[in-house]
């Protein structure tokens, strides 16, 4: 046995050298060597931009005893903003939840940044109102209306339109998402004694993602000039993934979690899956490239939905996946069900909202039992009508993440409504991981 033999017995290669050392222009597609190239390319950048934001905040994201926010007093004529709105639009936990939280920064001067855990459709809106109240209301932070916040890494215009009617409309503008971050930093960037709230801050939340950006912008990962400023942030979410463990360990005395409290006539995913309300998610496609057929085991699980569906009709939203699975799976239903009219609806939400909005069509009684098809649609944030609402079926993935759960169709479910019977098909809770591993926009780099 010759060296080279006998080095290669004793150190068997990797599969990386082993990608590297192999003539890879006979086993790639030129589409695929071009992809490899391109994600290459953007791993080379983000490692740049790691080694240049380290460099830039390595003596700046720095915390300490010694710092604290510095105070702007600020007063107003007449009554409190907000006082009309807290008193009509919300309720005791979500007054409670708000004082809670304004008073930890009233208690607290090094207090900075903190995240607000409220279950999916417990209030999160009316709790955001109930805090901005009582930091009008609290003279150590106070602050101008006009300092008030609300941004979201959401890029829906839906949640646009409905954050902006639950808000006082003198606050419209001052609630912003995604697609609005460019003008939101350059509004903010240079105010002092400011409130941001962040709604749905698990949404694009990892490194150099929209809310990494907005710190950068911001200079918020600068601590001491946001002592200096006095910017105060609060985290919405109702599944904060690993960005509380974060916040807590990087930001120590500066940072806060703080749960909310719900009464008893909440309805939880937890309450769902002990009344037997939530069923495992199955393939409602089963469609083959390697044959160009659809699988009859897709009929088998969509007939499993008939026993939910009641004698009185309903509306029952089916979450398809994109593309042309989409009018399969919206196919199979009608194979399922017939193409009879007389006892069955169906739309493809896409081509529906060109003539009727969503809520539209679910406050209104359906004569016919109706499916409706969605593909990205009814996540968080959104509240549906539950009167007439049947099933809901989450579409089925092969690897499920948490939040797209419990945010997705099993958490329109929750909240306060009087319907016993809807049923939903997901991932049952006690089945679902919670390990996250990324970095997140609580460290700079």
């Amino acid at each position: 046995m010759d060296t080279n033999q006998k080095s290669l017995s004793i150190h068997p290669r990797s599969q990386e050298q082993v990608f590297k050392e192999e003539d890879v222009s006979r086993v790639l597609s030129p589409e695929l060597k071009k992809e490899l190239k391109e994600a290459q390319r953007k791993k080379e950048e983000t490692d740049r931009l790691r080694i240049s934001l380290d460099q830039q905040f390595k003596s700046k994201f720095v915390f300490g005893n010694n710092l604290n926010r510095k105070q702007y007093s600020y007063s107003y004529d007449g009554p409190n903003p907000f006082l009309k709105y807290v008193h009509e639009s919300t309720f005791d936990n979500q007054r409670n939840f708000g004082c809670k939280i304004a008073k930890s920064f009233v208690k607290n001067s090094q207090l900075l940044n903190s995240i607000a855990i409220a279950p999916t459709q417990s209030g999160k809106t009316g709790s955001m109102l109930a805090t901005m109240y009582w930091f009008m209301r609290y003279d150590p932070i106070k602050l101008p209306r006009e300092n008030i916040f609300i941004f979201t890494p959401h890029s829906s215009k839906e949640w646009l339109l409905q954050t902006r009617e639950r808000f006082p409309k003198f606050f419209s503008s001052q609630i912003y998402h995604r697609n609005n971050l460019t003008s939101f930093i350059k509004r903010v960037k240079n105010l002092k004694n400011v409130l941001i709230i962040i709604d749905e801050c698990h949404i694009a939340s990892k490194f150099n993602q929209t809310l990494h950006k907005m710190y950068i912008g911001l200079n918020l990962y600068n601590i001491k000039s946001a002592y200096e400023r006095n910017i105060k942030l609060i985290n919405f979410t109702a599944t904060p993934e690993g960005l509380h463990t974060e916040l807590k360990e990087h930001w120590k005395e500066a940072c806060m979690v703080c749960d909310m409290d719900v009464p008893d006539n909440y309805l939880s995913h937890e309450k769902l899956q002990k009344d037997n309300r939530v069923f495992k998610m199955k393939d409602l496609c089963c469609y083959s490239r390697i044959t160009d057929s659809i699988s009859p085991e897709a009929y088998e699980n969509i007939k499993e939905i008939i026993p939910h569906m009641g004698d009185e009709p309903k509306h029952h939203i089916i979450r398809t996946p994109r593309g042309e699975k989409h009018t399969m799976v919206i196919n199979n239903f009608r194979k399922v069900f017939g193409e009879l009219k007389k006892n069955y609806v169906y739309y493809s939400e896409p081509e529906l909202s060109k003539f009727q909005s969503m809520d539209e069509l679910m406050n209104t009684k359906p004569e016919r039992h109706t499916f409706i098809f969605i593909k990205d649609k009814l996540r968080c944030a959104k509240t549906l009508n539950h009167k007439y609402l049947g099933v809901l079926y989450e579409r089925w993935v092969q690897k499920t993440n948490s939040s797209c759960i419990l945010q997705g169709l099993y958490g329109r479910l929750t909240g306060y409504h009087n319907n016993k019977t809807s049923v939903v098909f997901s991932v049952p809770i006690d089945e679902l991981s919670y390990v996250f591993k990324h970095k997140t926009c609580m460290v700079p780099c």
